[in-house]
């Protein structure tokens, strides 16, 4: 119950409480492929987060991120396994559970252990005002977010999925490259399972990606974003280049990533990683920019959002 005390104010991340967060480092741009074709295939661009989870576990550090429950749950745990952080490879177009994390990384924190968060710029903003002072062995990733869906919906998609397929589902992989390679078409891959065995289904304009994509289903904080803006509160910016044809006039199958270095310690990490790649090159921020809006502004809401959730029970 709310007793006005005003408490819940100083570490809510859409409160000004988050304005003390946001990097005014003069951040720098790259877009890149990882060597790692096994990590890459299963990457929705160009698998810089794997290698940056590689690195952290491999030198005794904790990774936390988004996986899927058997039940198709979003939610991101903390792990130094490898078995668990191929789980977090993947997009997941849905508002991830979040908060349970945040007393064991601050307890791996203080017990001097590296851990890279990655999430949206929302939970990070949360994060670190749960914590309430910077911490030298805390790594913050962000990927470039267009928005998120609830909960609520997904879990209506994934029951109807059910209900029309007759089975269970498994996973839902929103940008998979395994037959179609990179793009930001309608790669969605349903995996599901019927009497004992798995089967793959492709739909064709999927609804809920479709209306994730034009940004009809977000939430309607998303297109308030105080955090998609030229100033980030991680340390990296990871993402799709989608400004890759623009700029090289040719289509990257495999998938490339676009990284926004943004503090120091940004820096710091990303420098591990710079011998993983096989195709690197630095970016002018104009050219980051391109066709990645969140990177200095929230989505735009469209007209149909105001009649999109209607019916919808």
């Amino acid at each position: 119950k709310c007793v006005g005390c005003g408490l819940s104010m100083a570490t809510c991340p859409a409160s000004t409480a988050a304005d003390v967060l946001y990097s005014k480092y003069n951040r720098s741009y790259y877009c890149g492929i990882i060597k790692d074709k096994e990590v890459l295939i299963k990457s929705s661009s160009g698998g810089v987060f794997g290698v940056l989870a590689e690195y952290i576990i491999r030198n005794g550090g904790y990774v936390c991120g988004c996986i899927y429950t058997d039940e198709m749950e979003a939610v991101h745990i903390l792990s130094n396994h490898k078995q668990d952080i191929e789980k977090m490879y993947g997009s997941k177009y849905v508002q991830s559970r979040v908060e349970h994390c945040f007393p064991t990384i601050l307890d791996h924190l203080n017990s001097n252990d590296m851990v890279m968060f990655t999430g949206t710029a929302c939970q990070i903003a949360a994060l670190r005002l749960f914590l309430g002072k910077e911490y030298s062995m805390l790594y913050c990733v962000e990927i470039l977010c267009h928005g998120v869906p609830s909960p609520g919906l997904f879990r209506m998609y994934k029951n109807y999925l059910e209900k029309s397929l007759g089975g269970k589902i498994r996973d839902i992989r929103f940008r998979d490259k395994s037959r179609d390679g990179w793009g930001s078409e309608h790669r969605t891959r349903i995996i599901y399972e019927k009497h004992g065995k798995l089967y793959d289904k492709w739909p064709i304009l999927p609804a809920y990606f479709s209306s994730f994509f034009y940004g009809l289903n977000l939430r309607e904080s998303c297109y308030q974003c105080k955090f998609a803006t030229s100033e980030r509160v991680a340390d990296l910016t990871i993402g799709d280049f989608w400004g890759s044809w623009a700029k090289y006039k040719r289509r990257f199958n495999e998938g490339i990533s676009v990284v926004g270095v943004n503090t120091e310690k940004g820096i710091e990490l990303f420098e591990k990683i710079s011998d993983k790649f096989s195709f690197f090159e630095v970016l002018q921020e104009e050219e980051a920019v391109v066709s990645n809006d969140n990177f200095t502004h929230p989505i735009k809401r469209p007209t149909e959002r105001n009649s999109y959730y209607d019916g919808i029970q």
